[in-house]
Order: C-alpha cells, then structure tokens, then sequence
C-alpha cells in the first residue's frame, strides 16, 4: 500500500492557507490595510514552509497551492474583484 500521508499534509495546509486568503485576505482587502498583499503573501509562505518542512517530497508545495486556490476561487469571498 502506498503513503498517501504526504499528499493528505498538502491537502491540509492548502484548505488552511485557502481559508486564510478567503477570510483574512477579503477583510484586509476590505478594511483596505496597508500591506495587505505582502502580510497575505507571508501568510501563504509560512503554510507552505511548515508543509515543506514536515512533508519535504517534490510536488507537494504545488498541490497544497492548488488546493488554495481552488477554495480562494470558489467561496464567496474570491468573488469581490
């Protein structure tokens, strides 16, 4: 049987940094923050080192992005322009 447990970290870590862009990032962008894109960005950076440093197997970073996006996209807050 295969380890699938890399591939459950990225889907883990992609839901939690999806989560953060659709709540944090739609309110930061809302209460137009300053710097609003640059703490997202470290937001996101930080998911993905955690995940890179429990989970170092190539092509996991990019699944957890994807996964990310795909929340972002897809909840209410991905649809303010």
């Amino acid at each position: 049987m295969r380890d699938v447990r890399p591939w459950t970290y990225a889907a883990l870590f992609g839901a939690l940094w999806g989560a953060l862009e659709a709540s944090l990032g739609t309110a930061a962008h809302l209460a137009k923050l300053p710097m609003r894109g640059t703490l997202m960005g470290l937001a996101g950076l930080l998911c993905l080192l955690c995940l890179r440093r429990l989970q170092p197997r190539p092509g996991v970073c990019l699944l957890a992005g994807v996964v990310a996006m795909f929340l972002k996209v897809f909840t209410l807050g991905g649809l303010y322009p």
